[in-house]
């Protein structure tokens, strides 16, 4: 716990806020309606958020923003940042807690289900995940759909796995209607691991014959719907605009599908262990996360260990893991198949199931740990991990706001314009500068005709871009001519332009 405490405060504030954090997790969670940055202000400004809003206001402008995410993070944030301010350590921080908090969890689980050295073992894993340390760096809600899914899932099992007292049962199923309301209000593709839930537990109980559990169990899914009822408007508005959102399309073709499948699942698996980008020194941390995985297959499947005798027989309680970690999956991948994207492709929304692969991943190093060269490849992924946390710190994983706002107070004068685009991307800017500024937030969908009016009466203007923004210079006024360009990391770009 304190290797993965010190992990997760160190270099939390080396990167600048992105966009998701400066503007979104920002305006959700202080309630505070955003300014029209696209219409030109006659004086220049500096954009602060304000202190956090009562949560009524939080909840009232919730949607404005943010329309695809549920509202639990921002309500947590919101009184976060009223007892611990601002700043970008004490914002980031409560990921950072709720990700220890989940290695807690992660340990007690595992646990009760395999032992001592198991659990150690994954939460290891865990604690040096550099996916789980980008996480626990970002103002965003998905540590908490982490700690969510153990809290549900964990719950879940103990309850119907196990012959417990009344007492037990009753504090373990209060403990799952918790879980799993957090669960889905903390991201909504959590509700693939509630339905994953309900086929395991619906075929345990029938199997065992055990009505009135399963009754118990229908009273806490009843449970979860009520206590879902306030919010459960902003999930059918969420549902309704979900497959006009961001979410990557792709083109149709036959073997899509198949790649998927076969590759892409495992590999978001393997990302978990070893993290979104791995520096190429370190490539070796896929060879050693896909050899856990490996040893987690044959340590579940008798038939594929063959004369490796010294692998330990499997318990069942292992099937509930790798069903967590397939279900949710495969109805991602079914609804990207169905609908022409690719959000299978992209880890963090399968990241409910990221639990079942750090203890998955552990069941199988520890059921061949007496051997010598399994301890050497534990070592050699801690290792690679450390060795690509510490990349992550020397080399900016996120837009370098910070550093450009230090430039763009170095060579704008107060005078000077300064185009945006998008225009979102000021909450970014605004954040880290410390004077006004003439700003005007851009979008390509305007048009020319916008531009040209913005810049009627201009004879030379700055523009920053950022991913996305890059369009907008195609749509620039042909009578402007590029004078000087600054260039960043991650498509970041500050450009001065002069009438010719």
């Amino acid at each position: 716990m304190l290797l993965a405490a010190g992990l997760r405060f160190a270099g939390i504030t080396f990167d600048s806020f992105w966009l998701d954090e400066a503007y979104q997790s920002l305006a959700d969670a202080t309630g505070q309606k955003l300014p029209d940055f696209i219409n030109p202000a006659n004086q220049p400004y500096l954009f602060t958020f304000d202190p956090p809003h009562p949560i009524s206001e939080v909840l009232s402008n919730f949607r404005l923003v943010d329309p695809l995410c549920p509202p639990l993070y921002a309500v947590l944030l919101n009184y976060w940042m009223t007892f611990l301010g601002g700043s970008d350590l004490a914002i980031r921080s409560l990921s950072t807690v709720l990700s220890l908090a989940s290695l807690c969890l992660l340990f007690w689980l595992t646990q009760t289900v395999f032992g001592n050295r198991t659990a150690i073992i994954v939460t290891l894993l865990q604690a040096v995940s550099p996916f789980d340390i980008y996480y626990a760096q970002e103002a965003r809600s998905y540590t908490l759909t982490v700690f969510a899914s153990l809290v549900s899932s964990g719950a879940l099992f103990l309850t119907v796995q196990g012959n417990r007292s009344r007492l037990t049962t009753t504090a373990l199923l209060t403990a799952y209607v918790l879980g799993t309301w957090a669960l889905i209000n903390s991201h909504y593709t959590g509700l693939f691991t509630v339905f994953f839930q309900f086929v395991w537990s619906s075929y345990m109980c029938f199997k065992r014959k055990a009505l009135p559990l399963y009754c118990c169990l229908l009273l806490s899914w009843a449970g979860v719907l009520l206590l879902w009822l306030p919010w459960l408007d902003m999930f059918a508005q969420a549902a309704s605009i979900r497959t006009e959102s961001f979410y990557v399309a792709r083109k149709p073709s036959w073997w899509w599908p198949v790649w998927a499948a076969a590759v892409r699942v495992p590999l978001n698996w393997i990302v978990f262990l070893s993290g979104k980008k791995v520096v190429a020194y370190v490539a070796p941390l896929y060879l050693t996360a896909s050899a856990f995985l490996a040893l987690a297959v044959t340590a579940t499947f008798p038939s594929l260990r063959g004369r490796f005798s010294f692998l330990r027989t499997t318990g069942a309680n292992v099937s509930f893991f790798w069903l967590w970690a397939i279900i949710p999956a495969g109805i991602v991948w079914l609804a990207d198949v169905l609908e022409g994207h690719r959000v299978i492709e992209i880890s963090r929304y399968l990241i409910a199931t990221a639990p079942a692969i750090y203890i998955l991943a552990g069941y199988g190093l520890s059921s061949i740990l007496s051997s010598t060269w399994s301890r050497y490849l534990l070592i050699a992924h801690v290792a690679l991990a450390l060795a690509n946390n510490a990349y992550a710190h020397a080399v900016p994983q996120r837009e370098p706001w910070s550093t450009l706002a230090q430039k763009v107070e170095s060579l704008v004068s107060p005078n000077d314009l300064i185009l945006v685009s998008q225009y979102y991307n000021i909450a970014c800017l605004d954040r880290y500068l410390t004077r006004p500024l003439r700003q005007v937030g851009v979008t390509p969908q305007l048009g020319a005709n916008h531009l040209e009016k913005v810049l009627s009466n201009c004879h030379q203007f700055w523009l920053i871009t950022a991913q996305e923004g890059e369009a907008i210079k195609e749509m620039l006024p042909k009578r402007f001519t590029l004078i000087q360009q600054e260039d960043f990391p991650h498509a970041l770009h500050l450009r001065l332009y002069k009438e010719r």
